[in-house]
């Protein structure tokens, strides 16, 4: 097996075992892609929401997707 392959199974790191979160719902799997797709203004904003529901405004400031004060 990969070592991709291994973690998704396991669910742990193999070096460290330490767990991991593993996306495994396709909601989850969702949000996950969303991550891929910045560039897009609209799946940016729906980003936010997801992280904003999640209480995660520390990856919403990192990735700088707050929206500036008018």
């Amino acid at each position: 097996m990969t070592l991709a392959s291994v973690m998704f199974y396991t669910g742990f790191n193999p070096y460290t075992l330490e767990k991991i979160n593993i996306p495994r719902l396709i909601k989850e799997k969702k949000i996950q892609q969303l991550f891929f797709f910045l560039y897009d203004k609209e799946k940016r904003m729906e980003l936010k929401v997801e992280l904003s529901k999640m209480k995660r405004f520390d990856i919403i400031q990192h990735l700088g997707l707050e929206l500036p004060l008018l």
